[in-house]
């Protein structure tokens, strides 16, 4: 039970360390680039975004996209690194996470954008 509650704060504080970092490095900086009418660069992982699942990001917002993106990530990386951090043995370690970041990635991606999809479709109906 203890270990549990220990794995729940690293958990914890994962999330809010990516989430905060994720959010003032990047989303803010966009955001603030957007506003200025400077041309930033597009964060790689909102390119991967649309041109995979083929998300028209006019319609559907780029923060409102960067905003989702910040959360899967920070919720991944905290989900990885918590269950490594459970684990003894580095070679065990390097192997799970290996095994987990692709699918986890892929799958999380791809709800979000089916999340977006859905969106962009309420603005294409009104």
């Amino acid at each position: 039970m203890e270990k549990l509650i220990q794995l729940g704060i690293i958990f914890v504080a994962f999330f809010a360390i990516v989430y905060l970092s994720y959010y003032t490095f990047i989303l803010r900086s966009y955001a603030r680039a957007r506003k200025k009418d400077k041309v930033k660069k597009m964060p790689a992982d909102l390119s991967i975004m649309i041109n995979y699942f083929n998300i028209d990001i006019e319609k559907v917002g780029a923060i409102y996209a960067l905003r989702w993106l910040n959360f899967i990530n920070a919720f991944l990386i905290a989900l990885i690194a918590t269950l490594i951090v459970g684990l003894k043995g580095y070679i065990l370690q390097m192997i799970v996470a290996a095994l987990l970041v692709f699918p986890l990635i892929l799958g999380s991606y791809s709800l979000v954008a089916r999340i977006l999809k859905r969106k962009e479709r309420k603005k294409e109906n009104v």
